[in-house]
């Protein structure tokens, strides 16, 4: 058997009872089996009919010594999983809406829960689709966050059913819009007493358990009922598939891009050493330092971490394509925390991107150096326009200074006049042939030269 995969984004599922079993078909297809640490959402009701005491002493008390045993069970069975409690059809118990561990105090003390029947008269506050609006939200958390869970959601019901058919169909569109595209598996346990003459609760519920590949058990009497969490306390097994080389987008897969989270634009001023994506390390990206960071980094929403966008195009392609991990283009896991995330879809082709990017470098690179050329070429003549200012001036002084030594009844200003119509001459043989002149004409017999 391979070595367990990563990532989790689109499976199916079987029962427990089921054998371990591979698959093939005519397609590349591997299906694997295997079981992996839980979150449990339990959706309690507390109806009336839950203090009934057709199963001794009450079915509540019944169902605290059922679920101290569930949880003794589960820290063994999975120390990793996590529960969350939900009441529905009473008011709002005191129990915090959040996941916490099996041996978290906050899911023991709902064992110690007293005076139920005080809450019998109770208004109602919170019906069965509210719950589940609520257990979704917690899940679809889990599902962004963490990508090796199995999900599961177990419904309690001691409902008689009362509601018209569009309540019903609100839950269905709950389950197919968010349950099964999460993969969610639902198991129900539900009183057939509180069924009888009208079935519309338990028919949607056989729907719910058709639908996502859980159980349904119907309690008849105490034994069904320990036997029933006798099963579902045992963790699920899952199946994912790996179709290599193909990518596959699907109406769930779409799903995925909708609960994402976008990647957040860097609001903080970071030193230069922290601007550096974490995919890459690098400061500038394989599009060549065209974008600027601030321009072209994002950072994960949970963890943090810096990176760019088409860095992060670049894994969400690796991750659909070599792995089929999510099987949604822009759609991907954070290389660190695994949340999931989406990135725009102009950087998700990151050859098309690249090749854009880069014929947009080569066209502003030409223009630079183009201009870097003009530039250095007019850096070029004014360095030799000084160099020649340099020679002139330094010509004239020699100059000067012999003229003083030999003609030293000249004024200053002649010297100066005389020096410069020396440097004014293009070539040196006329400069000789110059002063030349001048020894000649003022009886100087002197064989030195000042150029």
């Amino acid at each position: 058997m391979k070595d367990k995969p990563n990532l989790i984004d689109s499976t199916k599922r079987k029962n427990n009872s089921e054998p371990k079993t591979q698959v093939k078909s005519p397609e590349p297809l591997e299906i694997i089996s295997f079981s992996q640490s839980e979150d449990i959402v339990f959706l309690i009701d507390f109806n009336p009919n839950f203090y009934k005491p057709d199963i001794l002493p009450t079915r509540f008390l019944k169902f605290k010594e059922i679920l101290d045993d569930f949880l003794e069970r589960r820290i063994q069975i999975d120390p990793s999983g996590r529960i969350l409690l939900i009441p529905y059809n009473c008011p709002k118990l005191n129990i915090t809406h959040e996941f916490n561990p099996i041996s978290d105090p906050i899911a023991q003390n709902f064992l110690n829960i007293s005076n139920i029947m005080e809450l019998e008269n109770s208004k109602i506050e919170f019906l069965l689709n509210d719950a589940l609006k609520l257990a979704m939200q917690k899940l679809i958390a889990v599902f962004k966050t963490i990508r090796d869970r199995t999900l599961r959601l177990i419904i309690i019901s001691n409902e008689v059913s009362k509601q018209n058919p569009q309540f019903y169909q609100k839950i269905l569109d709950i389950i197919n819009g968010v349950g099964c595209k999460l993969d969610v598996i639902f198991d129900i346990v539900c009183f057939n007493k509180d069924f009888v003459g009208d079935k519309s609760l338990l028919g949607l519920f056989k729907t719910v358990r058709d639908k996502t590949n859980g159980s349904l058990y119907e309690i008849e009497n105490e034994k069904s009922f320990t036997e029933a969490f006798s099963k579902i306390v045992e963790k699920k097994d899952v199946l994912i598939q790996e179709i290599l080389g193909k990518k596959m987008y699907t109406e769930p897969q779409e799903f995925l891009e909708i609960i994402a989270s976008d990647l957040l634009q860097i609001d903080e001023i970071l030193d230069d050493s922290e601007l550096i994506c974490q995919i890459c390390f690098t400061k500038e990206c394989a599009c060549q330092g065209i974008l600027d960071f601030y321009t072209h980094g994002r950072k994960c929403p949970n963890c943090g971490k810096i990176m760019h966008l088409c860095c992060a195009g670049k894994w969400a392609e690796n991750q659909n394509l070599e792995h089929n991990y999510i099987g949604f283009p822009t759609v991907l896991r954070c290389p660190f925390c695994f949340y999931l995330l989406k990135v725009p879809k102009e950087f998700v082709n990151f050859d098309e991107i690249l090749e854009k990017l880069q014929k947009k470098y080569i066209e502003s690179k030409k223009k630079f150096e183009e201009r870097l050329k003009s530039e250095q070429i007019k850096i070029g003549q004014l360095e030799s326009f000084s160099e020649e200012l340099r020679k002139a001036e330094s010509e004239k002084a020699n100059i000067s200074a012999w003229l003083r030594e030999h003609l030293p009844n000249r004024k200053e200003r002649e010297i100066e006049r005389i020096s410069d119509e020396i440097v004014r001459l293009p070539t040196y043989e006329e400069k000789v042939s110059f002063i030349n002149y001048l020894k000649f004409s003022n009886d100087i017999d002197n064989d030195s030269m000042p150029i």
